[in-house]
């Protein structure tokens, strides 16, 4: 199997637009060397009034935090060659608000630039914790993620000319730490080391062997600390659930529902990388199976390599609950309990 995010419609989008402005936010601030001085405004939308149905259609919709603004962060390039932060470490700028609440940044020499064409590679908003409130979603190669859902995603092509307007749209979601994958990004603070991707699908079968058609799950997960009797090293990740999509065809009357997989980023250092997993069905959309801890234990580096298909695909860790009549594929967890195999289905 090859892995696929997400697709669908999101409502909780908030459109930053970034402004090129002088004093009078309305024109560019040509500088005495020929560079023109640009900083960003941003101007809030939240599009809340079908929350409900995107939740139905979605199962899981990025949570929107109440934290004001305090900071962005850019990383932007010219002819791939950052000219404003880096992917490592990138631009990280005030956030002022002015009498009628647009939110803006102050002037830096950081982004004083030539006109030309720019690549708005990263974007994000920190409040005064340096917390992540929202972020614009990037597209990566085939990956399908929450890029599909907003119009202008990363990266976005910037044309900077000298003495003309120019406004940039940039669309944001809210930020939340459980759907981390779906945004585009991978999100370790990686000086040396990779990431390599994992992934994982899972079924329920009933007493007949049928699958369910969508099962929630999530996922923890931390690096191995060593000790059998207490795994559990530095948190990577934190309750990371599946996404449910629904399929109406109201003309013909015909619903379907089904599962989405987890893809997880591990860090992948020079040598041996342990992580230790737990993986917990819950009571959701498509079944009504109760919260249960099902899976657990260590895997390494090289089994998650061992799933590599070429270097575009991955191949899921496939699990099978119930009266599936199949082990994992491939098996490389504990089986900590046995759901009851009669599960009846969500009706949609």
């Amino acid at each position: 199997m090859k892995n696929s995010f997400l697709t669908g419609t999101l409502s909780l989008i908030l459109a930053i637009m970034l402004c090129s402005c002088s004093n009078d936010n309305e024109i560019l601030n040509e500088t005495n060397n020929g560079k023109t001085s640009i900083s960003f405004a941003a101007v809030l939308n939240d599009l809340t009034s079908s929350r409900e149905a995107v939740k139905q259609q979605l199962g899981n919709i990025p949570q929107c935090s109440q934290n004001a603004p305090a900071f962005v962060e850019v990383f932007v390039t010219h002819q791939e060659v950052p000219v404003a932060g880096t992917s490592q470490q990138p631009l990280r700028l005030v956030v002022k608000q002015d009498d009628q609440g647009i939110y803006f940044t102050e002037e830096t020499l950081e982004l004083e630039l030539l006109p030309g064409i720019y690549t708005l590679e990263y974007f994000r908003v920190l409040n005064e914790d340096l917390e992540v409130v929202w972020i614009a979603p990037r597209e990566e190669g085939e990956e399908v993620n929450f890029s599909g859902l907003v119009d202008s995603s990363l990266p976005l092509e910037i044309d900077l000319r000298a003495g003309t307007k120019k406004y940039v749209n940039v669309d944001v979601l809210c930020y939340d730490n459980r759907l981390v994958n779906y945004y585009g990004y991978l999100f370790f603070d990686l000086q040396t080391s990779e990431a390599i991707k994992f992934c994982i699908f899972g079924n329920y079968c009933d007493e007949n062997g049928r699958h369910i058609e969508a099962v929630s799950y999530s996922v923890n997960v931390w690096s191995f600390s060593g000790d059998d009797a207490a795994p559990k090293g530095t948190l990577l990740y934190e309750n990371l659930q599946n996404g449910i999509w629904i399929s109406d065809d109201f003309e013909n009357g015909i619903s379907e529902i089904g599962s989405e997989p987890i893809c997880i980023a591990l860090p992948d250092t020079a040598g041996q990388d342990q992580y230790y997993f737990e993986i917990t069905v819950l009571d959701g959309v498509g079944s009504s199976a109760p919260n249960s801890l099902i899976r657990r234990g260590v895997i390494t580096d090289e089994d998650v390599r061992s799933l590599y298909n070429g270097n575009n695909y991955v191949d899921y860790y496939h699990f099978r609950e119930g009266n599936c009549n199949l082990e994992d594929s491939p098996n490389l967890f504990e089986e900590v309990t046995d759901l009851p195999s009669v599960v009846e289905p969500i009706s949609l």
